[in-house]
């Protein structure tokens, strides 16, 4: 092998190294230069012709578009649309830019086609969905909106507290451990289960929410032990919720007509347990609703003839309602009920009552025996 070879040689392994190992820092560019610049120098010097055969090897990547190295190929992730990304880093990065929580991730897009990628691609980049549930409630954690709870004196998630009605909020923990304190030394009355802040009654609703059954089904009884009619003169009637596993009872006056539950906010006649019915005595509220039942149930029973009739080709008479049936002749009908005595008229394709001169003009261009009105084609009389 000849010095000039050998050089030529050395020099193309040089720079195929620096071009392998893709280190293009700029420790590598003047060794890169001297390489080029060497070559080229040969190349003249000597008269050659140089013929380069270049292959390329490597991907890039579909998402931050840099090359992917044979060495790092085993990193590389593969979508189901067939583009590819480098690595999971590279991955991750895309998510938290496409989208503008990471709760969003079933959102991302392939940068390349715009298809959606499919969650577990997304799942995997983060070891998996375990992991990414880790992340994401970690995530979700630290974005969450807080409150200082008025009780502990705590930061709280707002998702985590419980607002009464008077908009002061707690934690949710606290309410029940408050509510359960209370329970148990028996001070349950409007007063007593209050907001610690401004002294408003807590609503029995939300004990309902956190209490356990037990301890709720305490709170109602003991609740209702502390219950004193504001009038205890005249009659007075026993009324027990109708409500559904609803505890709640009280004794009121015999004239009051609606009474409702503070539990579960159900409204009752006290004396025969229906809806209320004010300006009606019970008996008349009876008498009304099977009056409005048989009504209900006569006019099902009309409908259902009216119905059945039409299906066998009657048709009602615009004028009196009544049912008529041709028997022969065209669609232009005459009502020979009590009511109509053969003078009013109708169509019998619309039901439409028609006057003496519509006999042909309501009609298309068959006239009266056909089977279309102007109603039925839309046509303005």
């Amino acid at each position: 092998m000849s010095t000039l070879t050998k050089k030529l040689n050395s020099h193309l392994q040089t720079l195929s190294k620096i071009i392998i190992d893709n280190k293009f820092q700029a420790e590598s560019y003047m060794p890169l230069q001297k390489s080029l610049e060497a070559i080229s120098f040969y190349i003249r010097k000597n008269n050659l012709d140089l013929f380069v055969d270049c292959t390329i090897t490597s991907t890039e990547c579909d998402v931050c578009n840099h090359p992917i190295k044979q060495k790092n190929e085993k990193n590389k992730i593969t979508f189901q649309c067939n583009h590819c990304c480098c690595s999971n880093d590279c991955l991750k990065n895309h998510v938290l830019h496409s989208n503008r929580y990471l709760t969003d991730y079933q959102e991302t897009k392939c940068p390349k086609c715009n298809k959606y990628l499919m969650p577990s691609i997304i799942e995997n980049a983060y070891g998996g969905k375990d992991e990414f549930e880790i992340v994401l409630q970690k995530y979700e954690d630290e974005r969450a909106a807080r409150f200082d709870c008025g009780i502990c004196y705590t930061k709280t998630r707002v998702d985590e507290g419980i607002t009464f009605n008077c908009d002061h909020r707690f934690c949710s923990v606290c309410v029940k451990d408050f509510a359960q304190t209370m329970i148990d030394q028996g001070s349950v009355s409007e007063k007593e289960m209050a907001c610690v802040v401004c002294g408003e009654t807590i609503s029995p609703i939300i004990l309902k929410s956190i209490l356990t059954q037990t301890y709720f089904e305490r709170f109602i009884k003991f609740r209702n032990r502390g219950f004193i009619p504001e009038n205890e003169e005249g009659a007075i009637v026993f009324y027990k919720c109708t409500g559904n596993d609803c505890e709640w009872f009280v004794v009121c006056d015999e004239a009051i007509e609606v009474v409702i539950c503070p539990s579960c906010k159900m409204r009752n006649c006290p004396k025969c347990r229906d809806e209320p019915h004010i300006g009606l005595t019970c008996e008349e509220n009876e008498k009304k609703k099977k009056e409005e039942e048989k009504a209900l149930k006569d006019k099902a029973e009309e409908d259902e003839f009216i119905e059945a009739a039409k299906k066998l080709g009657f048709k009602t008479c615009p004028h009196c309602k009544s049912m008529c049936e041709r028997i022969s002749g065209c669609n232009f009908m005459k009502c020979y009920s009590k009511s109509c005595a053969g003078k009013k008229n109708f169509c019998l394709l619309c039901e439409k009552a028609i006057t003496d001169s519509q006999q042909f003009s309501h009609f298309k261009a068959k006239g009266p025996f056909g089977k279309i009105c102007n109603t039925l084609d839309g046509t303005p009389e």
